[in-house]
């Protein structure tokens, strides 16, 4: 289940810079500098440190999706 007591709300500047909040950007170690990886999935975006093999993400997600253990079409419910 997505655990939506840790989700933030950020805004998309006019750039399309995206600044990721403090709290999370703290609880995944996350720094300045640091690159990331976007992978859009289905209406959903997973923004995720470009330290984690994207092929291995690539592998896990349908699989754990069709598991029924990432509900992306909840992902933007509150």
């Amino acid at each position: 289940m997505l655990n939506t007591e840790k989700a933030a709300v950020a805004e998309i500047k006019a750039r399309g810079q995206l600044t990721i909040p403090k709290k999370i950007r703290e609880m995944r170690h996350l720094e300045e500098g640091q690159v990331v990886t976007i992978i859009p999935v289905g209406d959903v975006l997973i923004v995720a440190p470009k330290r984690l093999i994207l092929e291995v993400l690539s592998l896990r997600l349908p699989e754990k999706h069709s598991r029924g253990g990432l509900h992306c079409d909840r992902a933007g419910r509150g």
